[in-house]
């Protein structure tokens, strides 16, 4: 748990990885290729 009336300090991630608790910044891999695909022409 985070005191969120702290203003000196910062709150840290935890997060699953699938194989085990993390306590670091989440690893976003996954790149979005539909978005292009569907996005309504510019005109």
């Amino acid at each position: 748990m985070f005191n969120d009336s702290t203003t000196t300090d910062a709150s840290q991630s935890i997060w699953w990885d699938g194989t085990k608790i993390r306590w670091d910044k989440p690893i976003n891999e996954k790149v979005d290729t539909q978005t292009k695909l569907i996005e309504r022409p510019k005109n």
